[in-house]
């Protein structure tokens, strides 16, 4: 029954209650929503970087086939190396390089044995730093003269010369094509889900395909876009994931 105060106000219940639920449950959902915001603008951000990498690895794969481009640091000092090639031992320098030519990026390691001659000691020591130089593009795939392994364009194994000194080294090969591969996935994602995926899951929830509209009152036609025959009907109460699907 009502109380007093309530006659005073004309027989009209108080709506502050509603109001203060309201305001808990749109503070309820402000954690998802921004949740879901953050993870569309960070897909976004990685589809972006995705497409950046995708150009510059064409780029790249297009440069190989005119020149060859090496970048490698060159350190010296003694270490012990050498293991897989019945040569273990100490080495005088070590050098880190990545090489790419002809559709292909090699990343490897070298190890040399130098000559005893201080002049080509002096020179090896003015020589530390990183460096790079451009040629002809040549294969890389022969530099590996111990592979390991072999297949769909990649090898990996050790590269072991005896001339004059010895050099000892490992390499890894992998063709500029997989680079590309791999970046432009998700953009073809993304692509995909935006133009079959999305729209093929909102017209079976009973939603406009194009933008989202709930069509289950006017299923025909959608009222927010204007397109014809949008959705199917849905039987009355089939609103799961309706929401998740608007956007």
């Amino acid at each position: 029954m009502w109380d007093a105060d309530d006659r005073r106000d004309g027989g009209v219940k108080p709506r502050a209650s509603n109001s203060a639920a309201a305001r808990v449950k749109s503070s309820a959902r402000t954690p998802s929503v921004i949740g879901k915001g953050m993870r569309r603008k960070a897909s976004i951000v990685a589809v972006v970087l995705s497409l950046v990498a995708c150009a510059a690895s064409l780029s790249v794969w297009v440069i190989s086939h005119r020149r060859c481009d090496v970048f490698w640091v060159y350190r010296l000092g003694p270490h012990l190396s050498g293991r897989g090639t019945g040569e273990v031992g100490l080495y005088d320098d070590n050098t880190w390089s990545l090489k790419v030519s002809r559709g292909a990026v090699a990343i490897g390691y070298f190890d040399h044995r130098l000559s005893p001659r201080p002049a080509v000691r002096a020179y090896a020591g003015s020589q530390q730093g990183w460096h790079h130089a451009a040629s002809k593009p040549y294969d890389l795939y022969d530099w590996i003269n111990y592979p390991a392994v072999q297949a769909l364009g990649f090898k990996y194994g050790l590269c072991v010369y005896k001339l004059g000194t010895f050099t000892f080294g490992r390499e890894l090969i992998v063709p500029l094509w997989v680079l590309v591969l791999v970046f432009a996935a998700p953009p073809i994602g993304l692509v995909a889900r935006r133009f079959v995926t999305l729209p093929q899951q909102r017209r079976e929830a009973g939603c406009c395909p194009r933008c989202g509209y709930d069509l289950r009152a006017t299923p025909r036609r959608c009222p927010e876009c204007g397109s014809v025959n949008a959705a199917p009907e849905l039987p009355s109460g089939s609103s799961a994931g309706l929401e998740d699907l608007s956007s």
